[in-house]
């Protein structure tokens, strides 16, 4: 009810497109934690600090989006695991949309595809991100914190839409957000992304 001028798909519910574009033209922070009902928390409070202080400094730097999906949940629906497909060097967004998966396996490296940005399997703080681009990942907000200041003005592409604008061109429907960016072939504009390798939050399905 406080998403004025927004067009509810049914009662009380609007698309991720609709409610991503609501959230970055209306929010007042520099970064925005975007969850959907389903995404329960499951890592201690101590650690909810740590990752999330982690993951602004890493939005300072120009990152676009930070995943905080826990590794704990590989082979759930969607989420199949590091070890779940084989690794596509090439072919497009749709060839190489699953290829984020692999960064969570110990010890994968791809030199100029995947690097650690911050910590690594022995800091002190126990925080770890990886980063690369939308080369080798579909378009999720699936327990993402977000550069709200880069999603309202950075152009994909010269003279193109920013990541606000393309959500809501994709209100209408509500896988319409990513299908549109892998028929887009989102992963030549190289947008920078991370990921947390422990995370902070699973997925599961309230409503059937």
């Amino acid at each position: 009810r406080f998403m004025k001028g927004v067009t509810q798909v049914k009662p009380n519910v609007v698309t991720i497109g609709q409610a991503f574009a609501w959230a970055m033209a209306n929010m007042a922070t520099d970064s925005v934690l975007f969850l959907e009902k389903d995404f329960p928390l499951v890592m201690p409070a101590h650690q909810v600090d740590v990752q999330l202080s982690a993951a602004a400094t890493m939005l300072s730097r120009g990152v676009a989006v930070v995943y905080l999906r826990s590794r704990t949940q590989q082979g759930c629906d969607s989420f199949l695991g590091c070890s779940a497909v084989p690794w596509v060097d090439r072919g497009g967004s749709w060839a190489t949309r699953t290829n984020w998966w692999k960064f969570y396996c110990d010890g994968f490296e791809k030199a100029g595809r995947v690097a650690d940005c911050i910590g690594d399997a022995h800091n002190a703080s126990g925080v770890r991100l990886r980063c690369y681009t939308s080369e080798d990942a579909n378009w999720s907000l699936n327990a993402a914190l977000i550069n709200r200041r880069r999603a309202m003005r950075k152009r994909l592409w010269e003279g193109g839409q920013t990541l606000a604008e393309l959500g809501q061109a994709a209100a209408r429907r509500q896988d319409a957000f990513e299908n549109d960016m892998l028929q887009r072939n989102w992963g030549k504009y190289k947008v920078p992304l991370c990921i947390s390798y422990d995370g902070l939050f699973t997925h599961y399905e309230v409503d059937g």
